[in-house]
């Protein structure tokens, strides 16, 4: 049975791009309304993280590595200007 692999896909790819987007909002924060977006669509997220909170209890989770990969090189931190806003967000 591979839902617990698919639910632990799913629930890690969530928290990964949550965070990606409170990253991108903490560094361009002095562009108009990005750490707002960013931080509500982190918290958007993480919502869903909650919901998918008693599936995983119930049917288990299995990590794989994939997911890692979704965290791209360049955010490790972000670009400074315009289009490096839309670079992080690309």
């Amino acid at each position: 049975m591979h839902l617990a692999t698919y639910l632990g896909l799913l629930h890690t790819s969530l928290n990964t791009l949550a965070e990606a987007f409170r990253e991108v909002g903490r560094g361009h924060g002095d562009e108009p309304d990005v750490e707002h977006t960013c931080s509500m669509l982190a918290g958007r997220l993480d919502g869903q993280v909650d919901a998918l909170t008693p599936i995983v209890e119930r049917y288990g989770e299995h990590r794989e590595q994939e997911p890692d990969r979704l965290h791209a090189a360049g955010l490790e931190t972000t670009r400074s200007g315009g289009v490096g806003l839309l670079r992080d967000l690309f």
